[in-house]
């Protein structure tokens, strides 16, 4: 009888050691790292099978932005729109992206695409105006359903500027576009392949003209048998 009770005891031990050694999972419900450090958070989400709020079971962040962790590049656009200026985006996986990236007014805003690719699926070109600010750093960038080989993906306004440094940037359509005085377009150690242009601007107004271009150890090609590498 008392070997047998000996026995019991040592088993509840047992898997009272056993349960003291689990690790409970962290939870974080807005895509914000709990701990406050580097490591990336998985964001437990409830899936509502239409790709709303919880888009997915156990999704993995995509985009960071200091401490706070995002699982779709939209949330991470729109709390960049929202944060004090500059302000830098970082990507943690491939991103596909279902609208234009516009910038405006006293926006400077950066997006690290940390050797990974993001895919515009807009069908509206991006614009950077009203003295914005837009840079894209080291990755690539995919743009293909604006149109045809002549319609642009990207145009800096007036006073803006945008900036592509160590990007890959490809299209089928016309490229980079620069209009209005003191609008600039800078294109730093990039690669730039295009349908219609790669870049180009519109003098077809004094209103247009002015831009400041920048092309810096990059290259310029296009597919198009019409097409301009680079059209001023």
């Amino acid at each position: 009888m008392k070997k047998n009770m000996k026995r019991t005891l040592l088993a509840f031990m047992v898997m009272a050691m056993l349960a003291s050694s689990v690790a409970v999972p962290a939870m974080a419900s807005d895509g914000e790292n709990p701990t406050g450090g580097d490591i990336p958070v998985t964001v437990l989400a409830a899936s509502d099978g239409e790709g709303g709020a919880g888009t997915q079971a156990n999704t993995q962040n995509v985009a960071q932005i200091g401490n706070d962790f995002y699982t779709d590049f939209a949330s991470a656009w729109d709390a960049a729109q929202a944060a004090q200026q500059p302000v830098t985006i970082k990507l943690l996986d491939n991103v596909q992206v279902s609208s234009a990236l516009n910038v405006s007014g006293s926006k400077n805003i950066t997006v690290d695409l940390n050797g990974f690719t993001l895919t515009n699926e807009s069908t509206q070109k991006s614009t950077v105006s009203d003295g914005a600010a837009l840079t894209l750093l080291n990755g690539s960038v995919i743009y293909n359903d604006i149109g045809g080989v002549a319609d642009k993906t990207m145009t800096v306004q007036t006073g803006s500027s945008l900036t592509l440094q160590e990007v890959t940037f490809s299209t089928n359509c016309s490229a980079l576009e620069a209009r209005g005085k003191a609008a600039s377009l800078n294109v730093i150690d990039s690669s730039v392949t295009a349908g219609g242009y790669a870049v180009g601007t519109n003098a077809g107004s004094s209103q247009n003209h002015g831009v400041v271009i920048n092309l810096s150890g990059s290259t310029f090609t296009v597919t198009h048998p019409e097409g301009c590498p680079v059209l001023i």
